[in-house]
């Protein structure tokens, strides 16, 4: 069962922000969400994750619990609580018993998480990807949305990400949408890119299909080279 975000529309000060966006998500499948920085991006997970209203649209067979959605969102800066370690903060949000969870340990060791004791406020961005990211797989939500996840991270621990966020998603049937405005960070996790652009999709691009036609499409010298190819499709 696909999630369709059917004609969404969301403005603010009667300024468009969202104009009649289409997007399908699918079980098993990782989407992207490629834009420019106020594109929308992180508005259109906001109203996914049930934070913004609609203006008009709808959103079908979004999963649920208790009436209340089935998502886990990491967008901007997570709201985790800066007085509290990392181990407290994860046993708060989640109430496992992260002393005792193996998945814990799991993802502890693959992301080199050895400061778990530490308050969050001492923690770097990067270190604080690294929690959420531990976070949503420990949540183990049926829709995922990630903004901007990567930021602050290098290129091992983004790699152990993308394989790791793969596996999850097969083994749980999980929803994922992932933005970025950089189209490398998409390449290697995606199966389909959904082009934000001036408010609307302007393009729709399946990535196995896609780079077998155009295997060095993808590589850009410098993100100038990567803007000018998002603007050339969205012409």
């Amino acid at each position: 069962m696909n999630i369709i975000l059917k004609d969404i529309c969301k403005s603010f000060k009667n300024k468009a922000v969202l104009n009649n966006v289409n997007i399908t998500l699918s079980e098993n499948k990782i989407i992207g969400l490629l834009g420019n920085n106020g594109s929308g991006k992180t508005t259109l997970m906001k109203i996914l994750s049930g934070l913004y209203f609609l203006d008009s649209g709808e959103i079908i067979n979004l999963p649920m619990i208790d009436s209340n959605p089935d998502v886990c969102a990491i967008l901007e800066n997570p709201a985790f609580i800066n007085g509290l370690t990392v181990r407290d903060n994860l046993k708060y949000y989640i109430d496992l018993k992260i002393d005792s969870c193996m998945e814990f340990d799991y993802y502890c060791k693959a992301f080199n998480v050895d400061f778990i004791d530490v308050k969050y406020s001492k923690l770097s961005l990067g270190m604080k990807q690294k929690v959420a990211i531990i976070y949503m797989f420990l949540k183990n939500s049926k829709l995922i949305l990630l903004d901007e996840i990567t930021n602050g991270l290098d290129k091992r621990v983004c790699n152990v990400f993308y394989e790791e966020l793969k596996k999850f998603v097969k083994k749980n049937n999980s929803y994922v949408l992932i933005s970025s405005h950089k189209i490398e960070e998409l390449e290697p996790i995606c199966d389909i890119v959904y082009f934000l652009k001036n408010n609307s999709i302007v393009k729709v691009i399946e990535l196995s299909e896609y780079i077998m036609k155009n295997k060095k499409i993808f590589r850009f010298s410098n993100n100038l080279d990567a803007v000018k190819f998002c603007e050339l499709l969205g012409k």
